[in-house]
């Protein structure tokens, strides 16, 4: 024995999707049941010219939409552009430190950006 019991649920899981299910079910007769009633009086020839128009159709726009795609075009997605480095492509994440030199103050992380981008320039 347990000390935890499973207790017993009186909602059955099933009951939604079985009337999801029969609801669906009856759309799908009341369709089948109004293209009977449309396409009783076809004859065979009828279905023949109406596949072929569908087939045909379908196989034209299909063509054309691989042709397009192969078609060169001014218009492109994709731009290329140089490369270039990032803003914070000297960042390190520690705090910054001050050199002093001839009464001047250089922030390190400025002068290694400027010497870094210099390379990138050159290249």
């Amino acid at each position: 024995m347990s000390v935890f019991k499973k207790r017993k649920s009186n909602v059955d899981d099933k009951a939604a999707s079985e009337g999801l299910k029969r609801g669906f079910d009856y759309l799908r007769s009341g369709w089948v049941n109004w293209m009977n009633a449309r396409t009783s009086s076809f004859s065979k020839s009828n279905w023949i010219v109406l596949l072929s128009v569908l087939v045909l159709g379908g196989s034209l726009y299909n063509g054309l939409i691989i042709f397009k795609a192969f078609e060169p075009s001014d218009k492109s997605t994709f731009k290329v552009q140089k490369i270039k480095p990032p803003d914070h492509f000297s960042e390190t994440g520690e705090p910054d430190i001050r050199i002093k030199r001839d009464s001047l103050t250089i922030y390190r992380d400025e002068n290694e950006f400027n010497k870094k981008s210099e390379l990138w320039k050159n290249k």
